[in-house]
């Protein structure tokens, strides 16, 4: 647990601090308004960490102690649609660094850029017109992929 620090003339944080810590170290920022929001849904356990150094946080949300995910207040698309909103509204991304892949094919259709999208699908077809290069990673499989 070393000691990591962003920004001059700061207290050092623990990169494995929990949320609290990190809001505490960005004042006022979204992070804290991130977790009033996800506490706002119910009896939830919050598991927030990040890195200091480029401000990405990263949210696991989990039911009550002693609870299973059948007892969550709320179904896990609502929990996640909830903190990708969130992000999104803040400037930040729903991907970080861990990129898109499979599983976040569609947020990447709801949250990103539309030419930005344009442009990835037209490189995407310039150097794989048959589709058969990692089908179904970024955009959802189409042509020969799909055969």
């Amino acid at each position: 647990l070393s000691p990591v620090r962003s920004r001059p003339n700061t207290k050092a944080v623990s990169r494995f601090s929990p949320c609290s810590a990190l809001c505490a170290h960005w004042r006022g920022s979204s992070c804290g308004q991130a977790s009033a929001r996800l506490r706002a849904l119910g009896p939830l356990r919050i598991n927030c960490f990040g890195h200091l150094g480029d401000g990405n946080l990263h949210f696991n949300v989990f039911p009550a102690r002693g609870q299973g995910k059948a007892d969550s207040p709320r179904p896990p698309e609502e929990i996640r649609r909830l903190v990708h909103d969130t992000v999104a509204e803040f400037g930040g991304s729903f991907s970080a660094e861990h990129g898109v892949g499979r599983l976040k094919v569609a947020d990447l259709e709801r949250y990103g850029d539309p030419a930005r999208l344009a442009a990835m699908r037209a490189i995407k077809a310039a150097l794989d017109p048959r589709g058969i290069m990692n089908p179904g990673v970024i955009f959802p499989a189409t042509g020969d992929a799909l055969e």
